[in-house]
């Protein structure tokens, strides 16, 4: 309404000293200007409201009148918006647009009745409020981040969108006529070829597509995993997943201490069942030198990538640090370990230390540091 007004050149009556103005009826353009502005609110007031300011002859009496009733600045007022907010959920298949929508307004009653929220307070509550769907997208969002802005969420929460659109399209943009040309039958495209799936699941997803690790058995406490990458990786690649429960190898040479399990089962995505043997730790040498111990990784032969739990860092007491395609795995504020970005995965590069050696009591060993700080700095005076 306040934008209607200013947009029609018709605000100057209701501001403070159009409102102490006294209507002057020798004035004429000031009495036809508050008319218009008037007749303008009076036209986008329902009935009901209509009936209770129907007595106001101003327009800034009218707009008085209106912020009396449905402006209350009341603590009980601000109790209730502040309710409504924090008890703001989507529900599952409500567009996106219309729930930022419903934030929205909320946070400008909220703003009208001299409650400010934080930006990033606000950020926090659109990703509590957001569906289960959501998860993986939260989980993914947050990976490595300490401030948070709406801004960034809002964008995120789009592109997301974006894409699921632009899947959707594809797929119901197949025309009848169309045939598949993997298995040349009609039905759908080779991207989405049953037969084509099922071919490459029997490979044991070898050309590195995505992997979902999914506990199915009672024994297991392995949680789902997802690693979306379209490019395979070579055997000292780790890659940082925030969806696995634990750290998971599929090479046995690798483990410097090892014991065998019945550690239950996990699922791909394309069905493919894959076991946990065994369990023990691994020694890494990292491409700066460092040496880092993984405690408590399983061993799953089948699969095709080494996987490092971000979730077992952070029930150890770790905490990260990501920005500028570079992760700081900190203890504290020191940092323990860093990883760089490549595409949309944080990986971690190095070479396997085999043998008897003994494990760390923490989850990264850093037994190095000092001795590679004193080949560094120890001779800077000679």
């Amino acid at each position: 309404m306040r934008s209607l007004l200013k947009q029609q050149g018709l605000w100057a009556p209701l501001t403070a000293k159009g409102k102490v103005k006294k209507t002057d009826e020798n004035d004429d353009e000031w009495v036809t200007l508050d008319e218009k502005a008037h007749s303008t609110i009076m036209l986008c007031l329902s009935d009901d409201v209509i009936i209770e300011v129907v007595d106001q002859e101003t327009a800034a009496a009218l707009w008085t009148k209106l912020e009396s009733l449905y402006r209350k600045k009341s603590l009980t007022n601000k109790l209730l918006l502040k309710q409504r907010l924090f008890r703001l959920s989507m529900q599952e298949g409500t567009p996106l647009r219309d729930h930022l929508e419903n934030l929205n307004k909320i946070l400008l009653d909220l703003r009208n009745v001299e409650v400010k929220v934080e930006d990033k307070d606000a950020a926090i509550i659109l990703l509590v409020s957001l569906p289960e769907s959501y998860e993986n997208f939260v989980e993914s969002f947050m990976t490595g981040k300490e401030t948070l802005s709406m801004e960034d969420v809002r964008s995120a929460l789009h592109i997301r969108e974006d894409r699921q659109q632009a899947t959707s399209s594809a797929t119901e943009s197949f025309q009848p006529g169309d045939i598949c040309r993997y298995c040349k039958e009609p039905g759908h495209y080779k991207y989405d070829c049953p037969k084509k799936k099922k071919k490459e699941g029997k490979k044991g997803d070898a050309n590195g597509s995505a992997i979902v690790a999914e506990a199915d058995d009672s024994n297991s406490e392995v949680s789902p995993a997802l690693v979306a990458d379209d490019q395979p990786h070579n055997n000292d690649v780790w890659i940082f997943d925030s969806g696995v429960s634990y750290h998971l190898c599929p090479h046995m040479e690798y483990f410097t201490t090892y014991e065998q399990i019945d550690g239950g089962n996990i699922t791909m995505a394309n069905n493919f069942v894959c076991k946990v043997v065994g369990i023990g730790s691994i020694r890494i040498r990292t491409y700066n030198g460092v040496f880092c111990t993984l405690n408590d990784v399983r061993h799953v032969p089948q699969m095709t990538k080494n996987l490092i739990s971000l979730s077992t860092f952070d029930s150890k007491g770790f905490n990260f640090k990501g920005e500028g395609g570079v992760m700081h795995i900190m203890k504290g504020s020191k940092v323990v370990l860093t990883v760089l970005k490549q595409g949309t995965l944080y990986i971690l590069k190095g070479s396997i230390v085999t043998g008897s050696a003994d494990t760390a009591s923490s989850e990264i060993s850093v037994e190095s540091m000092t001795k590679l700080w004193h080949m560094r700095l120890g001779h800077m005076g000679e």
